[in-house]
């Protein structure tokens, strides 16, 4: 059964008509109100995500590591100097005394020159002509041939001359630097990806309040009229709490939009490091990109895992030369210096040697073929990775490229919902003003041109999402290219 319509007479109700009227405006004004806050741009925000998200940060730390590795390389054509020092506690020490090899001529030579008086008086004329005699009367004094406390000090200096593998780790060390460059910028473009899709999101719920707002406003102006129609004895107490229903409805549907906007200001403050007492701004518009040969060579050029993927061959290139140089001779020079305790039988108290050695491998058991094959299949198994990969950059801008189209047709379709919507909104307002139009029909184009409206500003965000996102995938980000 139909509810009977209340008749609308114009006269007499001025109050009510220009609470209409401002409902009418409501719209409009609320659009061009912008929230509190500090705009923050959509580039301001991936810049300070750059400069500031934790996670990269800690990224830094793996860069400096990498930096070590250089030094490490160079290490192995570099001098080396060793130097020992060693105290060894004997149980004894050993002495042995050398008998007087002379002593047993002592008596002929006391013959001989006793027999010549001569002699002695030569020897006190000259006392500083050795006498034999005193040669053969020497007593034997012992040696030490191992001492209780010894000591020794040991000088090593080693000069690589020849080691293949100095080169390939040289240049892996290079390599793996740059890796970790991009790495960083590999997990910057996780993350600003991420970024960019919150700032969007956060767009669409930007203007969804706003949109929201001039929604309650209306609501609420249509409660005031229906509330003055009832006092003035020509509503019904229905319109008044279907007005009133409606007006609550928008309100919390606009506190539940506000709530999402401002959890999602909350996630892109946390990602850039900022406080979120910012709003953000949408980014002004552009031409569609201009998809084609030259989009996608600028996609796979900018693509940051193709070009770890390609550090990633170099890499494994350089690990076969590493397992090929393993079979050539390690060339040395050598010099050592001694010092220890003079003994009977260990020589001086200081020695030195130089040497030049050759150490060679000549057979490893198999397990340098084995790892050189294992390297080569990474190494196709990496350029497998790298074709995929190219294809997936292929398909993700061959799909961003069809869902633009779609939403340029939708966006078409939505603007037209839109001024249907809103010229419904008029005829429903004016004939409410000729009495024509129930309050309830009024309500449902309210409801309509809210609809249409948050469906055109989807449509128009998604668009401008997908074309940022084209341009985020094709040229550089505002922070630079800190990899090439």
């Amino acid at each position: 059964m139909a509810l009977p319509r209340q008749p609308w007479r114009p006269v007499g109700f001025p109050a009510s008509i220009a609470l209409l009227l401002l409902g009418c405006c409501a719209l409009a004004a609320h659009a061009q109100a912008p929230p509190d806050g500090r705009a923050l741009t959509l580039d301001e925000a991936r810049t300070l995500m750059w400069d500031n998200n934790v996670d990269l940060r800690q990224l830094d730390v793996s860069i400096e590591q990498a930096a070590l590795l250089e030094a490490q390389a160079r290490a192995l054509v570099l001098p080396t100097l060793r130097v020992v020092g060693v105290y060894t506690l004997n149980d004894d020490e050993l002495q042995f005394a050398f008998p007087n090899l002379y002593a047993p001529l002592l008596p002929y030579l006391d013959s001989v020159y006793g027999a010549d008086p001569g002699l002695e008086t030569f020897f006190q004329d000259n006392p500083g002509f050795p006498d034999a005699r005193d040669l053969a009367r020497a007593e034997a004094s012992p040696s030490v041939i191992q001492y209780r406390h010894d000591l020794r000090a040991i000088v090593t200096l080693t000069q690589p001359v020849f080691n293949a593998r100095a080169f390939p780790a040289y240049r892996m060390a290079r390599i793996v630097q740059q890796q970790s460059r991009i790495g960083r910028a590999l997990a910057a473009d996780g993350i600003d990806a991420a970024l960019t899709q919150l700032y969007y999101e956060a767009l669409r719920l930007q203007g969804f309040v706003r949109l929201r707002e001039a929604n309650l406003a209306l609501a609420q102006t249509l409660l005031a009229q229906a509330t003055i129609a009832r006092e003035e004895g020509v509503g019904t107490a229905f319109d008044q709490n279907r007005a009133e229903v409606a007006a609550r409805r928008a309100e919390r549907e606009l506190e539940q939009t506000q709530t999402g906007y401002q959890l999602l200001i909350e996630a892109i403050a946390l990602l850039v490091r900022q406080e979120p007492g910012f709003r953000v701004a949408r980014p002004e518009g552009g031409p569609a990109p201009a998809f084609g040969e030259g989009l996608l060579r600028e996609a796979l050029e900018r693509d940051t895992q193709l070009r770890l993927l390609g550090r990633q061959r170099e890499l494994d290139a350089e690990l076969v030369a590493e397992v090929r140089a393993q079979a050539l001779p390690v060339v040395f020079a050598q010099a050592q210096g001694q010092l220890q305790r003079a003994s009977a039988f260990g020589g001086d108290a200081f020695r030195w040697s130089v040497s030049v050695q050759a150490v060679w491998d000549v057979f490893a058991g198999g397990m340098r073929q084995a790892l050189r094959q294992e390297r080569e299949l990474e190494s196709f198994r990496t350029a497998l990775a790298r074709e995929a990969r190219e294809e997936r950059v292929m398909s993700a801008l061959r799909q961003l490229q069809l869902e633009m189209s779609a939403l340029e047709a939708q966006r078409e379709a939505a603007q037209a919902e839109r001024d249907l919507a809103a010229l419904g909104m008029s005829l429903a307002m004016e004939g409410r003003g000729l009495g024509v139009t129930s309050a309830l029909e009024v309500d449902l184009a309210r409801q309509q041109l809210l609809m249409a409206e948050l469906a055109l500003l989807d449509v128009d965000l998604q668009w401008e999402a997908r074309r940022q996102e084209v341009l985020r995938i094709t040229t550089r980000p505002p922070w630079g290219d800190p990899t090439r």
